[in-house]
């Protein structure tokens, strides 16, 4: 073996030992497979013992699969955003209301520049209404 920096001789040790944790963790969920099925073979048979079992463990894939079917539907048949234009339209407005408000209190000030940033980061949509609603206390 060719010589080794000081820090990666360091290293060698607990390399090996994480792999040979997971490769024994890897040994021991095959043998608490072959018990299951074993078990479940004795209490269901001999054909839907070891199915139930690779059901079992095949569960959390078909989870993972249908959560990423849903998160690509919900992509594909949400609704499309607002334009640009009135995005910064509602960002205007906002920004103007909180400069008005900043001379009467910096607390609430940014508070509201706080909402506003939850809302364009969270919610796109709820920005625009958020103006709407500033607008229309202006006007009463």
């Amino acid at each position: 073996m060719p010589p080794l920096p000081e820090n990666l001789r360091a290293l060698l040790g607990p390399i090996a030992g994480a792999i040979l944790l997971l490769v024994l963790g890897a040994v021991g969920i095959v043998w608490l497979s072959i018990a299951a099925a074993a078990n479940a073979a004795a209490m269901l048979g001999a054909i839907w013992g070891p199915a139930t079992v690779g059901a079992v463990m095949l569960a959390p894939l078909g989870v993972f699969g249908l959560m990423t079917w849903a998160k690509t539907w919900r992509a594909a048949t949400a609704a499309p955003l607002q334009g640009a234009e009135s995005a910064d339209a509602s960002l205007a407005a906002i920004a103007a209301a909180a400069h008005k408000l900043i001379e009467k209190s910096p607390l609430a000030a940014l508070a509201l520049a706080t909402l506003a940033g939850l809302l364009a980061t969270r919610y796109p949509v709820g920005l625009s209404l958020l103006a709407n609603v500033l607008n229309a206390n202006e006007r009463a």
